[in-house]
């Protein structure tokens, strides 16, 4: 594959990226090429490997610096930068997905049951007229806002663990990406 060729492969492979960083990494292999020496005839995967490896090695060098950030957006950028780029690496994209879709079910479904538990808290309030005491006000009060905070809680604790699990996915799909040295 000569020179332009492979520009142009590559280009292709990086499409999902943010615009930065494709122009950046597109910039750098043009010069490297040119400063190999080459010719427009010459094969530069020999030297270089294949666009598809290079992309991975160029995606996981993005996801990593994503990750580094530390923040959310960052984070986010990261998982972004992998979705949309599993074409380069179908065989862990099966996995990702997977991966993507049980942390998006399980998020729902316990972000469902927090609302549920807080419902029900509230669901209470009839009661607190209907109950004949005032001791009898008091318990129904107190279960109503031990329901309702065990629900926010639930559905705190779940963002936090969908967070955490799209920062899993974005190591993983880092992992996945790196091109394996042969020595």
């Amino acid at each position: 594959m000569n020179k332009t060729q492979f520009l142009k492969e590559l280009s292709k492979n990086l499409r999902n990226l943010p615009e930065e960083d494709r122009e950046d990494a597109l910039i750098y292999y043009t010069e490297f090429i040119s400063d190999m020496g080459v010719t427009d005839s010459d094969d530069v995967t020999d030297k270089l490997g294949t666009p598809k490896e290079v992309a991975a090695e160029i995606i996981a060098s993005c996801v990593d610096k994503r990750l580094k950030t530390g923040t959310r957006s960052g984070n986010m950028a990261a998982v972004k930068i992998v979705l949309g780029s599993l074409f380069v690496k179908p065989a862990a994209a099966t996995l990702l997905v997977l991966m993507v879709t049980g942390i998006i079910a399980v998020g729902l479904s316990a972000v469902l049951c927090g609302v549920c538990v807080a419902a029900a808290g509230v669901a209470c309030v009839p009661g607190i007229f209907w109950a004949i005491g005032a001791a009898q006000k008091t318990v129904i009060f107190g279960f109503m806002l031990l329901l309702a905070a065990l629900g926010v809680i639930i559905i705190m604790i779940t963002v936090k663990l969908i967070a955490l699990g799209f920062k899993g996915i974005a190591v993983f799909a880092r992992k996945a990406f790196r091109r394996k040295k042969v020595s």
